[in-house]
């Protein structure tokens, strides 16, 4: 049948941000290289793809729990 609702969790973003981010913080990630951007840059990628086999009237609505400041 066709999907009518997906939700998805992205657990490992939130992991990786909690582990290596109070490291990174104090060393003032400039935001061009480092595991977060490596990170963010494969979940675009990924998110993108996903966004590309949805229907015209379709939503992809992707969303944060809380910010960061890298």
């Amino acid at each position: 049948g066709e999907i009518d609702f997906l939700f998805l969790r992205l657990e490992s973003l939130d992991l990786i941000t909690h582990a290596v981010y109070g490291a990174l913080d104090g060393r003032g990630q400039d935001d061009a290289a480092g595991p977060l951007l490596e990170a963010y840059r494969y979940i675009d990628l990924r998110l993108a793809r996903l966004d590309a086999l949805l229907d015209r009237d379709d939503w992809l609505v992707y969303v944060s729990d809380h910010g960061i400041r890298s």
